[in-house]
């Protein structure tokens, strides 16, 4: 609480125990209109124009990339291991495809063989029928020349059915090592892929780990900057401002401001002492302890207005 309030409270009370009265809490239209009138007298420092001030400064920061060297390691793991899945399905794919088709040519050659087979047995199959039925004829049927005729002939069949088992072993033999050739070749393929997959994530990482941390690096230089900026512009920004309340104060505290409030004052309470005086002392009294905004407005002068009021000082 001010002095002003105080001194203001205390003649308040009083003048209320010296036999008074007060409307606590009533205020008037006059009062109301009065101190509107002596807020226009009030003395009105000097202010700094807007455009005199530096405008405040809102710098921003670029977004920290929180990424760790673990969630690089991820992102290339994911990036490769999609790129090498895609080539090892493909080589795994072509392998598989050559051994079906070499699967299907083994099956042929079984075909083959067994065609060839009942092709020569036919044949000879014919031929010794022929033969027999000619003995027959003949009344040679159980001769010993007839008999070792179809003797050599079967040899002769035998021959040849060995000769078909032969090739289709050989053929048979070259086609699975066909196969084995192909699985080698994709062990072989894909232990080359691996490789080159490690080979690639290597290097894919450490570029990426050395761009992360020279982005970081760029991140945080620049935010620096921002903050010294930020804080050497409020720091001008706030200079200026003591630099212009230094001013004001010496302004305000300059003789002729002082006159200036001494006159707003002496007009403040000329104005509220003849406004107040043409009510008769008790209304005018009820009227000054109405308000305790009278209290600021007159300051260390709210006795003489009291005294002047009450005894016509």
């Amino acid at each position: 609480m001010s002095n002003y309030l105080e001194k203001y409270k205390k003649l308040k009370d009083k003048y209320i125990e010296e036999g008074g009265t007060v409307d606590e809490g009533v205020e008037s239209d006059l009062t109301k209109n009065l101190l509107k009138q002596v807020d226009e007298l009030a003395y009105k420092p000097p202010k700094v124009l807007e455009d005199e001030k530096l405008p405040e400064l809102h710098l921003t920061k670029i977004a920290e990339d929180n990424r760790s060297e673990e969630d690089v390691k991820n992102e290339v793991a994911d990036i490769i291991n999609e790129k090498y899945v895609n080539k090892t399905q493909e080589i795994t794919a072509k392998a598989q495809d050559d051994i079906d088709s070499t699967n299907k040519k083994i099956t042929q050659n079984v075909v083959e063989k067994n065609e060839k087979d009942a092709n020569i047995n036919k044949i000879y199959d014919k031929y010794i029928n022929n033969m027999e039925n000619q003995a027959l004829k003949r009344g040679l049927a159980r001769s010993s020349i007839i008999i070792n005729q179809i003797d050599g002939i079967e040899s002769e069949r035998a021959e040849k059915l060995n000769k078909s088992a032969e090739d289709y072993s050989t053929k048979l033999s070259e086609l699975e090592d066909d196969i084995v050739a192909i699985r080698a070749n994709l062990k072989e393929n894909l232990s080359m892929l691996e490789l080159e997959k490690a080979k690639e994530e290597k290097t894919m990482l450490d570029t990426k780990l050395t761009e992360l941390s020279k982005l970081k690096k760029q991140i945080a230089d620049f935010n620096n900057n921002v903050e010294k900026v930020q804080a050497e512009y409020e720091l001008k920004r706030r200079k200026q401002e003591l630099d212009n309340q230094k001013n004001i104060e010496e302004i305000i505290n300059s003789d002729a401001e002082q006159d200036k409030r001494k006159a707003a004052e002496s007009d403040q309470y000329t104005l509220i002492y003849y406004t107040l005086k043409k009510l008769g002392k008790d209304q005018a009294l009820k009227e000054l302890f109405s308000n305790e905004k009278y209290a600021d407005y007159l300051g260390d002068r709210i006795n003489d207005m009291y005294y002047a009021l009450r005894y016509g000082r």
